[in-house]
């Protein structure tokens, strides 16, 4: 099902049929929608496709699967109680098949306190139960939240000029400047090119590429994002998509493609991820940097 979208979602798709091919579900997933029009019909494609179980695309789409519940926070006016009910609910095994799944529409509207009790029951997740948090932007829910799933970009249908001050803003990156911008994302790209060619030896260019630029928490985390997006742009450029916002580093691009197969680029995508999401445990900033050019000279 989900093939009907892999033209216009190239990364989105890729990312989500690596996981179902190689059996590597994760336990809870953001869908980031970025105002995407066909969000919807992406998910209910995905879950037949997640479910095995195409021909009941529409028996999923009317929510009337029993192993797959839909909310929507804005229509359910969503209570404490009504979450606890999610929880019971979710406890108990599939009726059919590996998995119990609920999607939860425009998850920022939870609110804080709902948005900590959704946080624990994804905390200890349940065996075969996978959660699906739909909104426009991952930074709109808690960042506990966000480290804890794997965001699932969607390409908008909106026509904004992909700039990188658009992309700052967009990810909500606080920044000084155009030319800091543009300087954080030339050194980056450097970085990753580093990474590439020298791999575990990277580590002795970090101090040039990353850490002479980016030096807390917060400036991490933007290192992060900047990274993700090198290797979106790596993905569309293997899946022969046009690049969004890095045209001006299309042979770099080029390149990179070309010794990745699209699997190693999903890895790498992983690891950056994972790399952003472990900062809310405080871990030493440098360790962080150090395990990811190790696991990333791996793939």
């Amino acid at each position: 099902m989900l093939e009907k979208h892999e033209k216009k979602q190239k990364v989105a798709y890729q990312i989500i049929k690596n996981e179902i091919d190689n059996n590597k579900l994760s336990h809870a997933y953001i869908i980031e929608s970025n105002r995407c029009a066909d969000t919807n019909d992406f998910i209910y494609c995905m879950l037949a496709d997640i479910l095995d179980k195409p021909e009941l695309y529409e028996v999923i789409k009317n929510n009337n699967y029993p192993d797959v519940k839909f909310m929507q926070t804005l229509d359910l006016q969503f209570k404490k109680n009504e979450i606890l009910e999610l929880q019971k609910e979710f406890k108990t095994k599939p009726l059919y098949g590996k998995y119990k799944i609920y999607v939860i529409k425009e998850a920022n509207k939870l609110g804080e306190n709902l948005s900590n009790i959704m946080l624990k029951f994804i905390e200890e997740p349940e065996e075969g139960v996978i959660a699906f948090f739909v909104v426009d932007n991952e930074h709109q829910l808690l960042d506990t939240i966000v480290s804890r799933c794997q965001v699932i970009p969607l390409n908008s249908n909106n026509t904004y000029e992909k700039t990188f001050e658009n992309f700052y803003i967009l990810n909500c990156i606080p920044y000084n400047s155009i030319e800091e911008i543009y300087t954080q994302i030339d050194t980056l790209v450097k970085f990753c090119i580093c990474i590439e060619k020298y791999k575990h030896e990277a580590i002795i260019y970090e101090n040039k590429y990353f850490t002479s630029l980016f030096t807390n928490k917060g400036e991490y985390y933007r290192a992060f994002e900047i990274m993700l997006l090198v290797y979106r742009e790596v993905l569309l450029y293997k899946n022969n998509m046009e690049l969004e916002y890095m045209t001006k580093y299309q042979d770099v691009i080029k390149n990179i493609a070309k010794i990745n197969t699209a699997e190693n680029i999903c890895k790498k995508m992983h690891l950056i991820l994972d790399s952003k999401n472990s900062l809310n445990a405080n871990l030493n900033l440098g360790l962080v940097l150090d395990n990811l050019i190790f696991k990333m000279g791996e793939c």
